[in-house]
């Protein structure tokens, strides 16, 4: 059996319990407005027990009363997620905590397949591993912990991880300033609250600036996912507009275009009840979509002529299935 903690006073019990919220129980100033600074978790927490989100829901990191609450909990649905929604999650990355979806949050559905899609298996990789090294860029070059703090360079938010097994994740935890790191034999910039999480050929997933434009993208075992919410983008062979998730089944291929897709019906059941989704696009937030299977799946690339598929996708289709 599975054993869960609450997550107050976590540090006290770690390896007692198998996981928890990852609460972080500070009353004289909220979680969210602090600066980064993960290495007690990552050290000394995280190898004998998991942390979930940054609470078990947005609330335990911005505050119940705070206005950085409010994207989250009447999110208008939008194809670009709100600044907040992006903070939390690259808190929860830099801290290497495992996702949490459903339990007091639940954002429209093309959000949780965003959220999902960006974190899950990554974190299957960052779960399991512990920490080799930790290091913050103070503009010039990589510092440890203890010479940022020396050097007041905390401030840059801009920190990179390295994991035992070979992962490295680099966030940049600040609010106005881009930063442009090497990781990987690849250059990203990361814009405010962006992140990059490589090892090898294996896991590639970020959110990064491409012409100007956000585009988050994850590339693992499982699946690949690619969202650029401001206008059409290239990446990995896809050509998106909008947002696809590209399931692996088996040998098979399952195309998903998620770019926006629509909001839960209001006033429908309560917590934890069935709900409806309504005011679905008909192009599902998703005008422009192309894989160049020959890149992103071989095995099936022969089902189309040329080996690129062009997708126009329409209300009534959900999904697309394609098979050797």
């Amino acid at each position: 059996a599975i054993v869960c903690s609450e997550g107050i006073y976590r540090w006290l019990y770690a390896g007692l319990s198998d996981m928890d919220y990852g609460t972080w129980p500070i009353r004289s100033v909220l979680p969210s407005e602090r600066d980064i600074l993960p290495d007690f978790d990552l050290l000394k927490i995280h190898p004998k027990n998991i942390g979930t989100g940054m609470g078990y829901n947005p609330a335990a990191f911005f505050g119940r009363d705070s206005e950085a609450m409010a994207p989250f909990y009447s999110d208008p649905a939008e194809r670009l997620a709100p600044d907040a929604y992006y903070q939390y999650l690259a808190a929860t990355i830099a801290h290497g905590h495992s996702p949490i979806l459903g339990y007091s949050y639940f954002p429209p559905m093309h959000r949780m397949i965003h959220y999902y899609a960006m974190l899950q298996g990554p974190a299957q990789e960052w779960l399991t591993d512990t920490v080799a090294r930790i290091e913050r860029h103070d503009g010039e070059r990589f510092l440890s912990t203890g010479e940022t703090i020396r050097s007041d360079a905390l401030g840059t938010g801009r920190i990179r991880i390295t994991y035992e097994h070979g992962m490295v994740v680099c966030v940049n935890y600040h609010h106005e300033q881009p930063w442009e790191v090497a990781v990987g034999g690849k250059t990203y910039l990361l814009p405010p609250m962006g992140w990059v999480a490589v090892k090898g050929d294996e896991i590639e997933s970020f959110s990064a600036l491409l012409d100007g434009r956000r585009v988050d993208y994850a590339r693992c075992r499982d699946y690949t996912y690619l969202s650029s919410p401001e206008g059409e983008s290239s990446y990995g062979g896809i050509t998106v507009d909008g947002a696809v998730y590209l399931l692996r089944d088996g040998e098979a291929l399952r195309v998903i275009p998620c770019g926006q897709l629509g909001k839960w019906q209001s006033g429908i059941g309560r917590f934890g009840y069935d709900r409806e989704i309504v005011e679905i696009p008909a192009d599902r937030g998703t005008p422009v979509l192309r894989i160049d299977l020959r890149e992103v799946a071989p095995v099936v690339a022969g089902t189309v002529p040329g080996g690129v598929l062009d997708v126009q996708p329409n209300a009534a289709t959900v999904d697309y299935l394609l098979a050797p």
